[in-house]
């Protein structure tokens, strides 16, 4: 006889013959699990969905009905039960954990406790684990994209001195450089902005305008104005561009009037004398990061070399390049190709601490989160040693019918594998729907409890980020499927070692 038919004697003979539900139990539980996917429908269209639902939800009404009265619907996994789920869940994406909740309610009418839970905790676990491995990829993603949007991909400074003097000719030599793609000067320098009576301080950047906006991204998020305009030599004042944050804090707005407070006194013959100079708003951007927003002002290059009294020099020069993750290997040839004191860093150098803190983390919570997958995995090891235990004259029975010591130990390592694999799909499923509408949650959680989620001062960006990359889902989800297996070994083994004998003698 083959495996799949001893198999199939195996699970007959040991299913449990528990006594049916009553039959207004079993029609109460169908009609709260229609209701739900009708109202998970209703709230689907409203929201996304391309037919009306006032036309397709009495469809699906009538054909449940239908379908129940004939005795078609039988359960989730009858053809009339998986069209009706596929089609409830193609039309109404958004409300997938409803229409799961619904199918589990159908399915504890076939299965037992012990299982749904033991499931359940897998899922749960899988949940969790792609969510938080996704708003930890996320986070990160999100802050080197905005990071690299002010930022330069690359930089060069000279060691030893306030100013570099041969600018132009270290940009002649990195624009030669493979895989370079832009490449401009700058000036870099603190001071104090005051305006309104409020005075702040910030980083201020000289650059030249035209060349800047092919190094960074500052240009595409700009808000009011445009960085070009920093080069207007037309009006009254020289045009400065500041973020929205620092805007805020200082009352102003585009087209208003702000002064550069240098800390650095200039020396003069009547003594020590503050350094200041008025500008002229002309664009106002929003990055996303909160360090930038509130503490980073844009003036013309050579504005910025008057000011901080560099004469013909810059601070250094930065550069772009085709794969930002190449960028420290483009660092290292340059450095190589440009002599000394001429000191060269990717984006990766300068920000280190912050990108190793964030993989540590990373790390260390997909670590945890596996712990809890394995804690679950316990509850079907407990669920089918309590099987073993409570069908161990069954058991005997086959064994004493032929059965050998290897389909028995398949036979419950096949049903452990499928509430393993069971627990990974609905946990993938939930993980991957929760992910995609996490900033509803966010959202209801601050709009009705109060809750600041990612305050922007402390996280440096405004809303959750979540990225589920396919690599990451699959990895959880077979990580969390070896475990269930390697979880059902025992309980197996258990089993394929009863004696028949000492059973049926004494059991």
């Amino acid at each position: 006889m083959s495996f799949p038919a001893e198999f199939s004697i195996g699970m007959r003979h040991l299913r449990s013959r528990r006594k049916a539900p009553p039959v207004s139990l079993k029609t109460l539980l169908a009609v709260l699990g229609f209701a739900l996917i009708a109202g998970g429908s209703i709230a689907g269209f409203r929201g996304h969905g391309s037919i009306p639902f006032f036309v397709l939800v009495p469809i699906l009404a009538a054909a449940a009905l239908i379908a129940w009265r004939r005795g078609s619907l039988k359960g989730p996994f009858s053809p009339v039960g998986f069209l009706l789920g596929a089609a409830t869940l193609l039309v109404s994406l958004n409300t997938i954990p409803i229409v799961l909740g619904s199918i589990t309610l159908v399915v504890w009418l076939r299965v037992s406790l012990r299982t749904v839970l033991s499931v359940l905790g897998i899922a749960l676990g899988v949940t969790a684990l792609i969510d938080v491995v996704g708003v930890m990829t996320g986070f990160e993603r999100e802050l080197r994209t905005k990071i690299l949007g002010t930022q330069s991909h690359v930089l060069v400074t000279e060691t030893g001195a306030s100013s570099m003097a041969q600018w132009s000719r270290v940009l002649a030599a990195v624009k030669k450089a493979p895989e370079v793609v832009a490449a401009s000067p700058f000036v870099y320098g603190q001071a104090m902005l005051s305006a309104n009576g409020n005075v702040t301080g910030a980083v201020v950047r000289g650059v030249k305008p035209a060349q800047e906006i092919d190094v960074t991204d500052i240009d595409k998020n700009m808000r009011t104005g445009s960085l070009a305009r920093l080069g207007e030599t037309g009006g009254p004042l020289p045009g400065v561009v500041i973020g929205a944050v620092l805007a805020s804090s200082l009352g102003v707005q585009s087209g208003e009037k702000v002064t550069l407070i240098s800390p650095v006194p200039a020396v003069t013959p009547m003594g020590l004398l503050p350094r200041s100079k008025s500008f002229r708003i002309v664009g106002i951007f929003r990055s996303g990061f909160y360090q930038y927003d509130s503490g980073l002002a844009f003036i013309e290059m050579g504005q910025a070399q008057k000011f901080f009294g560099l004469g013909k020099g810059v601070t250094g020069v930065h550069l772009k390049v085709e794969d930002i993750f190449r960028a420290e290997r483009v660092a290292r040839g340059l450095q190589k190709s440009l002599p000394f004191p001429y000191w060269v860093r990717s984006w990766q150098v300068m920000n280190r601490n912050l990108f190793s803190a964030l993989k540590t983390e990373k790390t260390t919570m997909t670590i945890i989160l596996f712990l809890l997958v394995i804690i679950a995995a316990f509850n079907i090891i407990g669920s089918l040693v309590m099987v073993v235990m409570e069908k161990g004259r069954e058991i005997a029975i086959l064994k004493s019918m032929g059965a050998t010591w290897g389909i028995i130990l398949r036979i419950f390592l096949i049903q452990g594998a499928a509430m393993g694999l069971a627990g990974s799909v609905l946990g993938t499923l939930g993980g991957l729907v929760l992910g995609w509408n996490l900033h509803h949650v966010e959202d209801f959680l601050e709009k009705y409890l109060g809750l600041d989620i990612l305050p922007a001062s402390i996280y440096h960006i405004d809303r959750l980020p979540v990225f589920m990359t396919v690599s990451d889902v699959t990895t959880m989800a077979v990580g969390a499927f070896i475990i269930s297996l390697i979880a059902t070994i025992y309980p197996a083994w258990r089993a394929s070692r009863i004696d028949p004998v000492e059973v049926l003698r004494y059991g």
